[in-house]
């Protein structure tokens, strides 16, 4: 089991292996802001405060996604009950 310290400092390889992806899937997360990381001269390096802000941004998305999903009504069954 893989351990982030926040004070730590990660780079690309070790990211993949904790999110167990290749390396090439982490590159536009971090080309795009979704995870922070700064790039000095070719290598990446995001720190655990930026990984530990990721996972738990990724938690909460898709917490807020199984609560919002737009699932439409089965015909046949009422969607409201009204009285009469």
């Amino acid at each position: 089991m893989f351990r982030i310290e926040s004070t730590g400092v990660y780079t690309t390889p070790e990211l993949a292996d904790l999110f167990q992806l290749r390396e090439r899937n982490i590159w536009p997360l971090l080309l795009s802001g979704a995870l922070r990381g700064r790039k000095i001269g070719k290598r990446w390096f995001v720190t655990g405060a930026d990984v530990l802000a990721f996972i738990s941004s990724t938690e909460s998305a898709g917490d807020k996604q199984t609560q919002d999903t737009n699932i439409p009504p089965s015909p046949g069954i009422p969607t409201s009950v009204s009285s009469t």
